[in-house]
Order: structure tokens, then sequence, then C-alpha cells
């Protein structure tokens, strides 16, 4: 199926023209050039300062999503929290931790030990994201970081029906402890020298979501209410035994199980996680050359002013369109071809009919 229409982009009409002129046939020169007007810090190109707040971020790779996700929130934390240990951390910004977090027993299918505290402040601390998939490629967080309205996408099959399914966009709006449970059971924690209100997962019963894909509610939004999950992963752990941890740092994988909510943060998503969605303001991180992204990256973006690139776009890199162009453009020879055959028969069954109808003798 093709899509010929350009709704998204009614408020900048040149470059949905552009775009579609990207997809037909690749960029020209100038049209690079355009595009590339947009890079942040270069000459005559948008401020650091000009990129909104509320930008989403487009990646190449899960870990560099991960590493964008984690500043956005430690640029939130600069600006909300304290390095104060006497000062108490606002409410409106929440770590959870996963529950009841085990390791495979070697040797055995389904048998699982519990972790020792040492193995899960490196899980805490060191194990992100980006290194943790079950068995269907989808990622967890054994710490969630959450700040009220950060944008969430949801890694699982809920509800379908409701648009409560594996990438659907929401953004946070609180949680709901379980019976007996409390704030002051709290723990505070430090990140980058700011303290961080944390709980564990275990006293959760829900998140509050506020959902963005599917219809609204009565009032205009629609808050659901999403509960834990018991997590089996792949998890790759650093060894710290040959230095300090980094992001070069070389791990070792572990299979483990975890209590934790079925969401990702979603400041920043791979370029894939992005097809179907418009968005107003559109950072590129790095460009992915292969199959068609960079065309499915820059048209995510309403208008070229709310494009804004970290590195400029390779020109003599985007001739890797030409296959997409080519099946574009085979599609719609047969779909022209089909049409006119379609067309041939429709035309010589009715001149069949007209021409025995003129011939019969109850005519003459």
């Amino acid at each position: 199926m093709e899509l010929k229409t350009n709704n998204r982009f009614g408020k900048d009409l040149v470059w949905g023209k552009l775009l579609g002129r990207f997809r037909d046939h690749g960029p020209t020169t100038d049209e690079v050039a355009t595009i590339n007007a947009r890079v942040v810090g270069a000459c005559n190109g948008p401020l650091e300062k000009n990129v909104p707040s509320d930008a989403a971020y487009a990646t190449k790779t899960n870990v560099d999503r991960m590493a964008i996700n984690d500043a956005i929130f430690v640029k939130h934390l600069e600006k909300t929290h304290f390095t104060d240990p006497n000062r108490q951390p606002p409410m409106h910004t929440l770590c959870i931790k996963a529950g009841n977090p085990r390791f495979h027993l070697t040797g055995t299918r389904k048998e699982y030990r519990v972790m020792e505290n040492k193995a899960q402040d490196v899980m805490y601390a060191a194990v992100g994201e980006a290194h943790v998939s079950d068995k269907c490629k989808k990622y967890h967080d054994p710490l969630l970081k959450l700040y009220l309205g950060r944008p969430l996408c949801i890694n699982q099959n809920e509800d379908v029906s409701s648009c409560i399914a594996n990438g659907a966009m929401c953004e946070f709006r609180g949680v709901k402890l379980k019976p007996g449970a409390s704030m002051d059971q709290f723990e505070t924690i430090v990140i980058d020298g700011y303290y961080v209100n944390c709980v564990s997962v275990t006293q959760v019963e829900s998140l509050l979501l506020k959902m963005l894909d599917g219809n609204a509610g009565e009032e205009g939004e629609r808050i659901i209410e999403l509960n834990p999950k018991t997590i089996y992963a792949l998890a790759r752990f650093p060894v710290p035994c040959l230095g300090p941890i980094t992001k070069k740092s070389m791990r070792t994988s572990r299979r483990i199980s975890f209590d934790q909510f079925p969401i990702n943060c979603a400041n920043a998503r791979t370029v894939h996680k992005l097809q179907g969605r418009s968005i107003k303001n559109l950072v590129v991180s790095a460009w992915d050359y292969t199959g068609n992204r960079i065309y499915v990256c820059l048209s995510r973006c309403t208008t070229l002013h709310g494009l804004f690139l970290r590195e400029p776009l390779n020109p003599n890199k985007t001739k890797g369109m030409s296959e997409e162009v080519k099946a574009l453009k085979s599609m719609r020879e047969i779909q022209h071809t089909t049409v006119c055959i379609f067309t041939e028969k429709i035309f010589r069954k009715a001149f069949c009919k007209v021409t025995n109808f003129v011939s019969s003798p109850d005519f003459l």
C-alpha cells in the first residue's frame, strides 16, 4: 500500500513536497543542503538553547537511546533536585526498582535463585534497559526513572482493542501503592550527585498513565492503570574487575528474572519505533543509512523548523534510497498495468454485449 496524502505537512507544504521528491527520486544537492542547515550549532543553524525541552529524539541504536533518555533525566534532576542530603527530594520524580531479582540456575530449565545484594547493586547502577532483553527482543529497565509528564512506551500487549499495546505512547502521571505501603517507606538514592526518591516495584500496585494513542475519554484524556509483570530476560552485566565501568566495558550475559512494569522511557526512540507518528519537534542524534531509514526519520517531523540534527546528512550515502525508489516505481507500474488490464476487460465485455444486441433479429 502506498500512502499519497501529506496531511502531516499541512503547516509546511514546502517541506512536504521536498520529502515527496526525496522519496520518489532521492535528494538533490540543494535539498541535502536545506536539511543540513538544521544542524545544531552549525553556521546559521539552530542553537542548542533553541532545542525544545519536549523534543523527541531519533536514535540509531538502543544503547544510544538509553544514553539519551538517561541524560535527559539527569538534566531534569539538575533543574529540580538537590545535592544536599538534608533536603527532601520533590515527589514529582520517582525511580522504581525491579523487585525479586533472581539468577537462573545453570544446568536447569526453570530454576532461579535470589540475586545477591552486590549483584543487585551492580544491576541497578550499571545494567540499563539496552542491556536487558527478553526472547521477543523487548527491552526492560531494572531501574525506571520517571517524572511527571515523562513520555513512555508500553512494550507488551495488555489490551489491544483499547490501544494498550506494544508501541503505544503514554505519559507518566503517578503511582498507586499497594495496601499497607506508604511514601514513608520510600528510600533515597543518589544519581549523578542528586538525591532522588525511589521505591521497589513490590510496593507499587500500578502506574497511572495518560494514554497518547487511541481515543480520549469523556474529559479529553484517558488515564489507565498498568500492572507490573514478571520478566524473564538475558542481561549483560559489566565485569568490574577489568576496571571502571564505562560504555565500552566488557560484559557477560546472565539469564535473570525480576518484577517490573512493561514500559520504556521514550524521550528517545529508535527510528523504526517512530514509524507512523507525526512529531512536532524531532532531534536526529545519528543517521541510519540502511534501507529507507533516512526518509522514515525525516518524514516524521511535521515542519522543517521542527527538525534538529546532531550531525549533517552525508549526500554520498543517501544513494541507498535508490533500491526503495526502484521498488516504489515497480509497484506503481504493476498498479498501472493492472488497472489497464482490468479496464480493457470491462470495455471488451461491454462492447460484446452491445454488438450482440445490435445484431439480434429483434433489434433489426
